[in-house]
């Protein structure tokens, strides 16, 4: 008679505990430093980027077309600089809210009294031109003709090839 198999019982091992369900995304929060500037001086305020086109017609358009939305541009303010010598108010992002603005006034629509910018921290203009640089690669989708620019703007206002290439993340 052949002998009877060994039974292996497995040890008992506790169940895990119920996974916490995942907590839902959080939602974009606004940025923080936000200073109102007159509608009539962001429009007016000179564009200082690199990109090769003044503005991108998709969030023009949206603009136009929605109207202005201040919770959604608080989330990803328009980028501004003040020149403490001049004076002179220069948008480094938020050029193509501006021209959807321009539209909505042409249009007759309602336009907002101020927006909500947030200041570049810069004492001069190559802090602001830098600022510029790297910061315009959070707003919006770059093309290579931009980081060309971006290069031959960064050269001229007289930073290292090194420099730019740590700003735009090349």
């Amino acid at each position: 008679a052949k002998p009877a198999a060994a039974v292996v019982i497995p040890p008992v091992v506790p169940a895990a505990p119920a996974a916490k369900p995942a907590a839902p995304a959080a939602a974009a929060q606004p940025a923080v430093n936000l200073t109102p500037i007159p509608l009539a001086e962001y429009l007016a305020a000179e564009p200082l980027q690199s990109r090769a086109e003044p503005f991108a017609e998709t969030t023009a358009a949206k603009v136009a077309k929605e109207g202005w939305n201040p919770a959604e541009s608080a989330v990803t303010p328009p980028l501004v600089w003040r020149d403490p010598v001049t004076g002179k108010l220069y948008r480094s992002q938020g050029s193509s809210r501006a021209e959807g603005l321009r539209r909505l006034m042409a249009a007759g629509r309602p336009v907002p009294a101020t927006i909500d910018a947030l200041f570049i921290p810069a004492t001069d203009r190559k802090g602001a031109v830098m600022a510029a640089i790297s910061g315009n690669l959070k707003s919006a989708q770059e093309t290579f003709v931009d980081t060309a620019n971006a290069v031959v703007w960064g050269r001229q206002e007289g930073f290292s090839d090194a420099e730019i290439a740590a700003a735009r993340q090349i």
